[in-house]
């Protein structure tokens, strides 16, 4: 029985040393995976947008699947074309991205992510001398450029949590700061339906004048199949308001729009935007706007309906007892039948506009009506003076194609 002792510690001693042998191989083949993956995933995203990429640490647990990133910087060079040049300046900073990812895909390399949470991510959109550091980023996006090799990626949902959007020059203020931006992407099985909705709590506009704070952002869709289906685009800034919903469906070679907008526009709080200046309390713009509108076709001969009413209107220290436009718009026509303006002491202003904006034959026939009363003692006529003219327009370059070739890259095929 003595002599059994000693055979069942050195028994145990194996096992032990097996289990430690075990426990070095996983992680080595763990931190062996996660190295793998940091280099190849820089190398995809260096290779299809030509930016520069740091990944400060990857930690895999490959019992659960789980993946974490910590410390990813997407920099782009400040170039004012297409060729990059200049310093880099980063657009994209990830404090943590976690989720899972397939274990099989490891072996091939072809990473498929389950799902990825990016928390508290900030784009920075940086411009300066009229170098900026987006535009290379967004070039190569539209165009779709892809890397073609191992180190691909494919993910399936992702969310998005506490973002921040700041847009602004160099060293200064930020002049647009979009913030507390939340949202996710939810695909099918077969990854030909996304659900999509965002969200954002804050969003800030800086001029020379003033801030304008809009404290309400959402989106909400469904991207299927090369068609945006029950979208809706929302703003607030309590007490105005301003949404457009439908759908944009793509069928053969073009998106056929079907899109409807309503809103109600407190001037007060656009005034900054416009120049509006505050003295004593009072604001050179006041008022309630009210607009609804359509557009509905094919993307290249759409056609839209526009109404807009105000009642009470103050613009430029101008009092205005009433202000109507209705107007019907497409990409080459824009016909404004009647834009009525009564001011508070009666006079009326009443103009009509006829444009051509196709790159043949670009003008517009402007006729303007003016009624104004007459003081007591000269007369209760009024009187009208009418002014007619053509206004020559300068062509506009054919951008068509660029949307297209962007309409393309974030719908998907279509349905053809």
């Amino acid at each position: 029985m003595l002599e059994n002792e000693p055979r069942g510690r050195a028994r145990w001693v194996f096992v032990v040393l097996g289990l430690l042998v075990v426990f070095g191989v996983v992680l080595e083949i763990r931190a062996s995976f996660e190295r793998m993956l940091r280099h190849d995933l820089v190398r995809a995203i260096e290779s299809a947008f030509h930016g520069r990429v740091t990944i400060d640490s990857v930690r895999l647990n490959p019992f659960l699947g789980t993946v974490t990133f910590r410390k990813i910087q997407v920099a782009f060079p400040m170039s004012s074309g297409p060729s990059p040049s200049g310093d880099f300046r980063p657009l994209f900073t990830f404090p943590e991205v976690d989720g899972h990812v397939s274990l099989f895909s490891l072996l091939n390399r072809v990473y498929d992510f389950e799902d990825l949470t990016f928390r508290n991510p900030l784009v920075t959109a940086s411009f300066d001398d009229g170098r900026d550091n987006y535009r290379k980023f967004l070039e190569e996006w539209r165009h779709g450029n892809q890397f073609s090799g191992e180190g691909g990626a494919i993910v399936r949902s992702f969310r998005v949590t506490g973002a921040r959007i700041e847009w602004g020059s160099g060293g200064q203020k930020p002049e647009a700061v979009l913030s507390g931006l939340e949202g996710s992407v939810d695909s099918n099985l077969l990854m030909n339906r996304f659900r999509t909705r965002f969200s954002s709590q804050r969003f800030m506009v800086r001029s020379e004048n003033g801030t304008v704070t809009i404290d309400g952002i959402s989106f909400r869709g469904v991207f299927e199949k090369g068609s945006l289906r029950d979208f809706k685009f929302s703003l607030s800034m309590k007490p105005s308001w301003f949404w457009v919903k439908g759908n944009v469906t793509r069928i053969q070679d073009a998106p056929f729009l079907d899109l409807f907008f309503h809103g109600r526009l407190e001037l007060r709080g656009l005034s900054p935007l416009f120049g509006g200046t505050e003295t004593s309390g009072e604001t050179s713009m006041s008022g309630t706007i009210h607009t609804d509108g359509y557009v509905h076709g094919p993307a290249d001969r759409w056609n839209g309906n526009l109404l807009v009413t105000g009642q009470d209107l103050t613009v430029s220290g101008k009092r205005y007892r009433s202000v109507s436009m209705k107007a019907r718009f497409s990409p080459d026509r824009l016909h404004v039948d009647p834009l009525s303006m009564i001011r508070s002491q009666g006079e009326t202003m009443t103009a009509r506009v006829l444009a051509d904006l196709s790159n043949a034959h670009p003008g517009a026939r402007i006729r303007v009506s003016k009624t104004t009363h007459m003081p007591e003692g000269l007369g209760e006529s009024p009187v009208q003076v009418t002014v007619a003219r053509t206004i020559r327009l300068p062509r506009r370059s054919t951008t068509f194609g660029e949307w297209m070739e962007l309409f393309e890259r974030i719908m998907g095929p279509s349905l053809s």
